[in-house]
């Protein structure tokens, strides 16, 4: 049945669900596949091949592949676009059991010698896509990216390769899009002052996806744990948006704490394994998107930030216990309990203003982004038609 199975999701992935098994003993992954229940009785009848609609007269039509390079993704993508597409499918989903019409399954993950490579499938009722990245740090040296990726999109209907775009930067602005989507839910419409720690693109593209849901922005601080890599994202800034004032904030102690009292909205784009933000200095009625600690090992805000947090919301419950340092260590610590956590992305879209007045100058909400093959599903999707209807973006390549 196995081998069936594997057949067949070459057909049509869309009516399979993936489990991943890792064995805890021995180094390896090992991979089923199940025909979904909607599909089963389909799946008992399905003959070896579907000749009902092919015609041995008919020739066939030519198929296109729209590849996408960095500069196309970026072109294809406006921050919000990726916005607007992340909060429209929310919206859409009118029930959290609509949400089980998406396919996510785990991502896989090839140790090779070189590093791991990650794939990292998902399907809605709408697109079909996988994002693949590959770890190689010793890229550096080769003077190439050392997380090169791309993101592979598909037709349903057909199972045609449609699209290829540029990985690294739709994940920047996927994960972004999603703080946005959160901070226009979560947060004080009159938030005029942004923080951000970190200085590298997820950064920068934090600046501007804030900016797009809360335009009221007037002052940026940027922390950083290099003042000079600080400098620069200041310098790139500041052309692009003149009416807001860049200040970099000195690395001590005393000047950080200043910046995140001074906070209506706090980004941390980092990759430490040590707080960077310390929840001492934070002033009720501030919002924190907290993106960087995708791993149990790292940390970018300490347990007292969670603990102070009066509502804690996450991108996708499902993995924020296995992947959110954050939450692992403060769980650890004693200062976060599971059901501290009010809800994912359905919830802060569909019922967050149930819960709370976002305008309370009061209390403070925390969002913790881990992302999701699912959110670059969604966004490569808004891109790759957005690339389509205009014909001057990307390169047209024939199967």
């Amino acid at each position: 049945m196995r081998m069936l199975a594997c057949r067949l999701l070459h057909w049509n992935f869309s009516n399979f669900s993936m489990v991943l098994i890792k064995s805890p003993e021995i180094r390896y992954y090992s991979l089923s596949f199940r025909p979904h229940r909607k599909f089963h009785s389909q799946l008992q009848t399905m003959t070896p091949i579907e000749t009902s609609h092919s015609s041995e007269n008919q020739s066939p039509r030519p198929q296109f592949l729209l590849y996408l390079n960095k500069q196309q993704t970026l072109l294809s993508c406006p921050i919000e676009l990726a916005i607007d597409s992340l909060e429209q499918f929310h919206i859409s989903q009118k029930t959290r059991s609509s949400l089980n019409e998406s396919w996510v399954p785990p991502r896989i993950v090839i140790p090779t010698e070189y590093g791991p490579s990650l794939f990292m499938p998902a399907c809605t009722t709408q697109d079909l896509a996988i994002k693949i990245v590959h770890v190689r740090q010793a890229n550096k040296e080769r003077n190439l990216p050392t997380v090169p990726g791309m993101i592979l999109y598909y037709d349903q209907q057909t199972g045609m390769l449609r699209g290829m775009l540029e990985g690294s930067v739709l994940t920047c602005i996927r994960t972004s899009a999603l703080s946005a989507l959160a901070t226009k839910y979560l947060s004080r419409d009159d938030s005029r002052v942004l923080t951000v720690f970190g200085a590298g693109n997820e950064a920068e593209w934090h600046i501007r996806a804030i900016r797009a849901v809360r335009p009221g922005i007037q002052k940026v601080f940027i922390v950083n744990r290099s003042v000079s890599n600080a400098h620069k994202l200041a310098e790139r800034m500041r052309p692009e948006m003149p009416k807001i004032s860049f200040e970099v904030v000195e690395n001590d102690s005393v000047a950080k704490g200043e910046a995140t009292r001074e906070a209506d909205i706090i980004c941390t784009c980092t990759n430490s394994s040590q707080p960077v933000l310390e929840g001492k200095f934070i002033s009720p009625g501030t919002h924190l998107n907290c993106i960087g600690s995708y791993m149990p090992r790292m940390q970018e805000i300490d347990a007292e930030t969670v603990a102070q947090s009066d509502y804690i919301f996450c991108d996708a419950s499902e993995a924020i216990w296995h992947e959110a340092g954050d939450f692992i260590h403060a769980a650890r610590e004693g200062k976060m309990r599971e059901e501290d956590l009010l809800g994912d992305m359905f919830t802060i879209v569909n019922e967050s203003a149930k819960l709370f007045d976002r305008n309370d100058p009061m209390i403070v909400r925390l969002f913790k982004g881990v992302g999701g093959s699912l959110f670059d599903t969604i966004v490569a999707g808004a891109a790759f038609r957005n690339a389509e209807k205009d014909q001057d973006i990307g390169q047209k390549i024939e199967l």
